[in-house]
């Protein structure tokens, strides 16, 4: 069976994205925590993270607020992107390097903000301001975000120079902090094995194992300690967990025993995942990348549709050596007619 490796760089860049994220993201936090007896226990516990940092200005707004797919600019532009690199050259350096050129941040940050533009277009708003406000303008966003918007492109240097200066403080912090808990990461490190990944992955469509020739490797969050991860780079695998990824996995397992209506209507109600169920209807198996293309979006957009059909149970996987093939659960699809028939016989109620 293949070898877990450990990595540091990856787990605790995740948690300086977190911290930041965190500050303007709260609430999709606390919906996403499980209704159980610690609800408030997790509650207080992301309060206190975010004391513990200090302020963050409300200047970075841009870079960490989450659309309404709940993905933010820069960890879907500097973080994810660079997973090939998790097992190499990836760290903190690294990434301040990245966010040094300021002109391709600008551009990055127009086309997160307006999928919509071509290259032209982009160029465009660069050059001239009266067309990325123009742009600002004619958008859907809230007030508040157009606010950010029009004051980022009135002066870009000073947030980006602050966006680095807040970065490097938090670092800082964070370096102090992992220091004092680093113990935790090697605890929960001896409790990862090759069978225990193996155990959950029947059960939790977004964990896969790999063949006992490919390479194994796994970093640990310390602060974003619920959080797991799943990707293939190009000499294995990769795992991005919390130090708590087992009480995450354990609440997941258990819900994917039962049938929810809700997630079931919520995943149906957008779009674009309608759209990757119609195409499995004539091709029977995908990966991402062939939906990107098909759909002409991003890889990071992609994935959080999928992930969203996989929680709600509509699709399911399988490995092809380091490929990812995505289908339709059909089983899904058969206990929700079952349900939907009990509406249709009368029935004031739904026991699962």
């Amino acid at each position: 069976m293949p070898k877990i490796q450990l990595l540091r760089n990856p787990g605790f860049l995740h948690d300086l994205n977190f911290i930041f994220f965190l500050k303007f993201n709260m609430d999709l936090y606390i919906r996403e925590i499980p209704e159980d007896e610690k609800k408030e226990e997790r509650i207080q516990y992301y309060n206190d993270a975010l004391r513990q940092f200090g302020e963050i200005p409300d200047e970075l707004y841009l870079f960490f607020h989450a659309n309404e797919g709940g993905l933010a600019f820069l960890p879907q532009a500097y973080f994810y992107p660079y997973q090939e690199q998790f097992a190499t050259t990836f760290d903190f350096s690294f990434m301040l390097k990245e966010l040094s050129d300021h002109g391709r941040m600008i551009r990055n940050l127009l086309r997160f903000y307006f999928s919509e533009l071509n290259d032209e277009e982009i160029e465009r708003c660069v050059a001239e301001r009266d067309a990325v406000f123009s742009q600002i303008k004619r958008s859907n966003y809230s007030q508040e975000e157009k606010g950010y918007l029009y004051e980022f492109f009135i002066d870009p240097a000073t947030y980006i120079q602050t966006l680095h200066h807040e970065l490097m403080k938090k670092e800082v912090l964070l370096n102090e902090y992992y220091k004092e808990n680093y113990q935790k990461i090697l605890d929960v490190y001896s409790q990862t094995t090759y069978e225990l990944l193996c155990k959950y992955s029947d059960n939790n469509h977004e964990i896969q194992v790999p063949k006992n020739e490919d390479e194994l490797y796994v970093s640990y969050c310390i602060l974003n300690k619920y959080h797991y991860r799943f990707c293939a780079i190009n000499d294995g695998y990769f795992y991005l967990l919390g130090y708590e990824f087992l009480a995450t996995l354990e609440f997941a397992s258990m819900l994917s025993s039962t049938f929810d209506i809700e997630n079931f209507g919520q995943a149906l109600a957008e779009e674009t995942r309608v759209k990757i169920l119609l195409y499995l209807l004539e091709e029977k198996e995908t990966t991402c990348k062939t939906l990107e293309r098909i759909l002409d979006s991003t890889g990071s957009t992609i994935y959080h549709h999928v992930i969203i059909l996989l929680r709600a149970g509509l699709l399911k996987t399988r490995n092809d050596q380091k490929t990812i093939l995505y289908s339709i659960n059909r089983s899904c699809f058969d206990t929700a007619i079952e349900v939907f028939k009990k509406f249709s016989n009368g029935k004031k109620r739904y026991l699962l």
